[in-house]
């Protein structure tokens, strides 16, 4: 992981999951989301496809042609999460293929932060670093130019 973080104690719990593991249908907060809060943050998304990603882990995963479509018709990974009790996140994505840029979503879908360069011309990867409350959230792990495909990690960690 590039740059250094402050680091804090987490406040509570992190539940993070999507579509592809735990049980769609687990309102337990131990890492899925109940079937409630993906359809809720697919329906404000627009897209089908919410990917899992558990807190302090990486996922390495590709944009491609067949991805949900960006504001710009750029393509676009989610993965949803939900927050137990307010919570500093720090959310990464890195590539060498293509140059990162990472929205966050509240459940009806608005932007609550975004970043296209860690560090202007130095490191144009992207970091989002926030507190935030309790609630249904969405990452946006996306590249600003359309038609631009490519391999990229995006990682979840506690502040």
């Amino acid at each position: 992981m590039r740059g250094s973080f402050r680091s804090f104690a987490l406040v509570g719990l992190l539940a993070v999951a999507g579509c592809s593991s735990g049980d769609p249908d687990d309102d337990n907060n131990d890492g899925g989301l109940s079937a409630a809060d993906r359809e809720t943050l697919e329906t404000a998304l627009g897209c089908d496809t919410v990917a899992s990603l558990s807190l302090d882990d990486a996922e390495s995963a590709a944009l491609s042609t067949t991805d949900c479509a960006g504001f710009n018709g750029s393509y676009i990974d989610y993965y949803g999460f939900r927050l137990t009790s307010a919570t500093g996140v720090v959310i990464e994505m890195e590539s060498d293929e293509m140059n990162p840029y990472l929205w966050l979503y509240n459940a009806e879908g608005d932007v609550i932060a975004q970043n296209d360069d860690i560090e202007p011309v130095t490191n144009l990867n992207s970091r989002i670093q926030i507190s935030l409350e309790a609630g249904l959230y969405a990452i946006g792990a996306n590249n600003l130019s359309t038609g631009v495909t490519g391999a990229y990690t995006v990682r979840l960690d506690q502040d």
